[in-house]
């Protein structure tokens, strides 16, 4: 009975030490797909840069990932704390497809996002100019 008691006891007197944790950071979510009319199949080795870049700050880029892809369309998504958004810049969507230093594809087109309140975008890449 008294290790019953001891055991009860010491159980209660851990469920008040309980680890509190910092509150995770607020994230904004950018989902999309990034494709180019009339092209699906890529070749072997092919690379899908997506950026978010600030259009005011020349070579500010928010956030960046790459995909080895065989295929368009390729959907993305991005997860940014809240924190990092500056409210004054002006956000957009930029992709390309290089074949080692070859580009293929690439986006001309403005595809605004969180600036104007945009969270899903689509990319469409053309061949080079």
């Amino acid at each position: 009975m008294l290790r019953i008691l001891t055991v009860l006891l010491f159980s209660l007197v851990l469920t008040g030490c309980v680890t509190v944790g910092e509150s995770q950071p607020k994230l904004v979510s950018i989902t999309g797909v990034a494709g180019a009319e009339g092209v699906s199949l890529l070749p072997k080795g092919a690379e899908l840069t997506v950026a978010i870049i600030d259009a005011k700050v020349r070579g500010a880029i928010l956030a960046q990932k790459h995909f080895t892809v065989a295929k368009l369309p390729v959907l993305f998504k991005f997860q940014l704390p809240e924190k990092a958004i500056d409210p004054d810049a002006d956000y957009l969507v930029v992709a390309m497809v290089k074949l080692e230093d070859r580009l293929l594809l690439q986006s001309y087109e403005r595809f605004p996002v969180i600036s104007n309140g945009e969270r899903v975008v689509t990319v469409t890449m053309e061949r080079p100019r």
